[in-house]
């Protein structure tokens, strides 16, 4: 899945290099596959004073998961996103099962 075909991903402030783009399409990609069937994906990575903010938000019938972070490189901060959303998730998956 490419991030084209995603709902919304967009960089900001910075061009990143092909091999981030994927390994970025590739990890939304597994976020969504465990994500609730409805949900659809709102993000970003934007260059700013602070740092690389990266904001991944999946809105869906059993609620929004919302995740964002602050960082040195674009790599950091998606990664930090991409970590709190899969525990989001992971309690998602429990709370349901119970």
């Amino acid at each position: 899945m490419s991030l084209a075909m995603l709902d919304r991903f967009s960089f900001r402030g910075f061009q990143p290099s092909a091999n981030f783009e994927a390994e970025a399409s590739r990890a939304l990609a597994e976020l969504l596959s465990g994500a609730p069937a409805d949900t659809s994906c709102l993000g970003s990575i934007e260059q700013g004073p602070q740092g690389f903010v990266a904001r991944v938000d999946l809105y869906s019938n059993d609620g929004p998961f919302l995740a964002d972070a602050v960082a040195s490189t674009p790599e950091e901060a998606f990664a930090r996103v991409v970590t709190d959303l899969r525990a989001r998730l992971a309690e998602w998956h429990e709370r349901r099962a119970s």
